[in-house]
């Protein structure tokens, strides 16, 4: 079973593996956003608590796993981007993730310390730096 981890304990997780992967992954378009200020402001001030909820443990998991996925928390309209890299996941706001998120996520977790997440649709684990969302999109292509 899933359970959450403190925050300091967590953000060097956060850092390297969370954003890191959804880096490379998705691109300046995904990191730059105004969602992740918050994300971006915890990594630079490690020793100052801003936000909590982000890590999850579940040492049911293969240690050798990982993954990149889009899930919606169960019993809740709230979806997120997790990132997992062994028996850790790391939650990143999705591009509709409320701007509370981790406030929510902090709030679940006082509730019940278990985990779950329903609707999963798997991202592919980045095999070089992809930058999937920079490309620009058809909308924004223009005839020279």
């Amino acid at each position: 079973m899933a359970r959450h981890v403190a925050a300091p304990r967590g953000i060097c997780w956060l850092a390297s593996v969370g954003l890191s992967a959804g880096f490379c992954r998705l691109g300046y378009r995904y990191i730059s956003r105004a969602a992740l200020q918050v994300v971006r402001e915890q990594v630079a001030e490690p020793g100052r608590v801003m936000i909590e909820g982000f890590a999850v443990i579940d040492p049911t998991t293969d240690p050798n796993r990982r993954g990149i996925y889009v899930v919606d928390l169960s019993g809740s309209t709230m979806r997120c981007l997790v990132v997992q890299l062994g028996q850790r996941m790391v939650l990143l706001p999705w591009f509709d993730s409320p701007a509370d998120m981790y406030a929510q996520l902090a709030a679940r977790q006082q509730l019940d310390r278990r985990f779950v997440a329903d609707g999963v649709a798997e991202v592919p684990w980045p095999r070089k730096l992809e930058l999937r969302y920079d490309w620009p999109l058809a909308s924004e292509t223009r005839e020279p």
